[in-house]
């Protein structure tokens, strides 16, 4: 009996485990400038508009279908992420979604079909947003502590960033090759997506959440190399 207490006793115990402070800081930098390399594109269609009504051969308004069909695709994918962010593992879900959305910023270099491309604008919008809205969601529940602030700030500084460098990239490959930074920004999230897919899974487990000391500070051991910090995981 007094060893059925025991096992019993053991098994409702929680998991511990330690992570780096040191490479979850590396991650937030990685993770940040998704969000700054996904706003590339709406540069580029400013800045390059006139290139690209002449190259597709569109009009004014079948020009602006891009951003209304941008903006449809947000709004489901917005929708999509509320409903599996809980119900996948999130470390593949923001991967999966990153490489995606480099594949169909290729397609910009592969075709001049307009009607084609107003479609994958639609696409990207949809696999734009659930990065973009786990960032935040991340640094909440695994950034430093002390450095949250300024993470979330970070956050909202590379949006308009981003797109900041879209203009610069159309002035840096030419008026005639606007479609080279639609590249540029795909090869590098599909960099960004790897990376993911190799990192541990404990630095994206929705399961985590730091223990804190009696100051509400997260409880940090020193470690030979690193410092680590101490996460429990939920029992459900």
């Amino acid at each position: 009996m007094e060893k059925d207490k025991e096992k019993l006793i053991h098994k409702k115990k929680p998991i511990r485990m330690t992570l780096s402070r040191g490479f979850r800081i590396l991650l937030f930098f990685v993770l940040v400038s998704v969000e700054f390399a996904i706003n590339i594109s709406s540069g580029l269609l400013s800045s390059a508009s006139k290139n690209i009504k002449k190259t597709l051969v569109m009009k004014d308004a079948e020009f602006g279908l891009f951003g209304t069909f941008n903006g449809l695709g947000r709004v489901i994918g917005s929708s999509i992420f509320i409903i599996i962010v809980n119900y996948f593992n999130r470390k593949w879900v923001f991967a999966l979604f990153v490489l995606v959305k480099s594949f169909l910023l290729c397609c910009f270099k592969l075709t001049t079909q307009k009607y084609l491309l107003i479609g994958t604008r639609f696409f990207i919008g949809i696999v734009h947003m659930p990065p973009s809205i786990y960032i935040p969601v991340w640094i909440d529940q695994f950034g430093v502590q002390k450095l949250k602030t300024m993470f979330m700030t970070i956050v909202q500084v590379v949006m308009p960033t981003g797109k900041v460098a879209g203009y610069l990239l159309h002035a840096l490959f030419g008026e005639d090759n606007w479609q080279n930074g639609f590249v540029f920004e795909g090869v590098y999230l599909f960099c960004v997506g790897l990376f993911v897919s190799f990192t541990p899974g404990k630095y994206f487990s929705s399961k985590l959440y730091v223990i804190k000391n009696e100051d509400g500070e997260e409880h940090v051991e020193k470690n030979k190399k690193d410092k680590v910090s101490i996460f429990e995981m939920r029992k459900s």
